[in-house]
């Protein structure tokens, strides 16, 4: 699948698994979401196969019982749920799970939170490049 992850990071690389606030990359299938700035200036691709969705996760939790009892606030799914300290470090943890699961993703509420792929820089936001994706595949 493609998507595409705007940050202010302009030497990005590469996807670290489990590194970072999140442990992966958050990415949209619309780049149209980057034309703005909100997340930062500079556009990659981010390619990855497998997504770890609620179904996987719910199994994991059923196999693997000490995990609720080492995270109590754990909750499978934040679609309705306030965006506090909690939701953030649960966005982590459903991350690692996917991870654990050998998961390319995990769905977040507005797109995928990417722990292993293949990105590519596209290019600024304002530039040719960025400004034909999104013409071509809005």
């Amino acid at each position: 699948m493609k998507t595409y992850h705007a940050t202010n990071n302009q030497e990005l690389k590469e996807i670290i698994k489990g590194h970072g606030d999140y442990a992966g990359l958050f990415t949209s299938e619309n780049i149209a979401l980057t034309a703005n700035g909100d997340y930062g200036d500079y556009i990659y691709t981010v390619e990855f196969n497998s997504i770890c969705d609620k179904s996987d996760i719910e199994e994991y939790l059923e196999n693997n019982p000490e995990f609720l009892e080492d995270h109590p606030n754990f909750v499978v799914d934040c679609d309705d749920a306030e965006q506090d300290e909690t939701y953030f470090e649960n966005q982590k943890l459903r991350a690692m799970i996917a991870i654990e699961l050998g998961f390319d993703a995990v769905e977040e509420n507005d797109g995928w939170l990417v722990v292993n792929g293949k990105v590519e820089f596209l290019g600024h936001r304002k530039s040719e490049e960025v400004e034909t994706e999104i013409e071509e595949n809005w």
